[in-house]
């Protein structure tokens, strides 16, 4: 654990250092304290970044708490979690760590409109 703001969360690391917060849920007696709900990527310019990627994965663009439209609802593959594009005062000089991938005919490497590197791929064959 880095960080504790206890009740509300908690800040780890995966093995590779990559920092994430735990929102803790008071209402859950057995474990697990926390479950994913969300997804969240820092960004200099938050909005411009949701309106691509929702145009990329289909999602709708709400707003976040500050009233400016930069939350994804319902993106292809993570229709359960909100995917949250934060506010960060420093412009980006490296990509994110994270990597997403997007499943679609046309493969290969890409950035979106901030350096942030993707990897896109064909969809995987239907079972059975």
């Amino acid at each position: 654990m880095l960080a504790e703001y206890r009740p509300e969360r908690v800040t780890l690391a995966d093995v590779e250092g990559n920092e994430f917060c735990a929102f803790l849920d008071p209402h859950l007696d057995d474990e697990p304290m926390a479950r994913a709900f969300a997804v969240c990527t820092d960004s200099d310019r938050p909005e411009e970044l949701a309106a691509w990627w929702a145009e990329h994965v289909g999602a709708e663009v709400r707003d976040g708490p500050d009233g400016t439209p930069r939350w994804l609802y319902g993106s292809a593959g993570w229709q359960d979690l909100i995917w949250k594009f934060v506010r960060v005062a420093d412009e980006r000089v490296v990509p994110n760590r994270w990597q997403w991938t997007v499943y679609t005919a046309d493969e290969g490497v890409r950035v979106d409109p901030q350096g942030n590197e993707f990897a896109v791929r064909p969809p995987a064959p239907p079972a059975g």
